[in-house]
């Protein structure tokens, strides 16, 4: 039965395939949660195909969420189509993968690494992508940012503002005009959700 390389994060993702032989290989890295990982996964993907010709990395996003991910890599293993690479498979889902033999141990991977340690990830990390003794794969954090905009205060220095896929130095800027006419007032308030994958 073919087994599975299970990644978190892109660190995974470049040190294994960077153990390809030079003849031309196509990886498949399956992943859920296709409108939020493919904007990171992707570019990652697309700057190491650039610097390792030889390797092609195929995304394949069929998967809306952890349980359908793991239905489907179910599925794979039955009919013998698991993909190379998996890249969101929920930590609790891990012994079900790893007990049914479908997950490859890291193990000699980051033993091997002489740059592991340099890597930065705890061990109190790996505790939870690791089953049965085995690491199973690279856990990874992500971070996202929310924006929040009281409308009637920005209405004050942008009225024409329609848009708000807006950079960060747009963001500042609004909140330096709004402290210009409301001097008393916090113009911008952050809150950062980071949450272990």
């Amino acid at each position: 039965m073919k087994r599975l390389l299970s990644i978190f994060g892109a660190i995974g993702l470049l040190t294994f395939a960077v153990t390809a032989q030079a003849e031309q290989i196509t990886l498949h890295l399956t992943h859920a949660f296709p409108n939020r990982d493919s904007l990171f996964l992707k570019p990652i993907a697309e700057k190491f195909m650039q610097q390792n010709p030889d390797i092609k990395i195929e995304l394949e996003a069929n998967a809306t969420d952890c349980p359908a991910l793991l239905q489907q890599l179910l599925r794979d293993g039955v009919t013998g189509s698991l993909p190379d690479m998996v890249s969101g498979v929920c930590y609790t889902d891990m012994p079900t993968l790893a007990e049914r033999g479908m997950l490859t141990p890291l193990d000699k991977l980051i033993a091997d690494d002489a740059d592991w340690k340099n890597v930065g990830v705890a061990p109190g990390a790996l505790a939870t992508t690791t089953v049965q003794g085995h690491v199973f794969a690279i856990p990874q954090s992500v971070s996202a940012s929310i924006a929040y905009y009281n409308m009637s205060l920005i209405r004050k220095v942008r009225p024409d503002l329609k848009k708000f896929e807006l950079s960060w130095s747009d963001i500042l800027a609004i909140a330096d005009d709004l402290k210009k006419i409301l001097p008393g007032r916090h113009a911008a308030f952050l809150r950062i959700l980071c949450r272990q994958l």
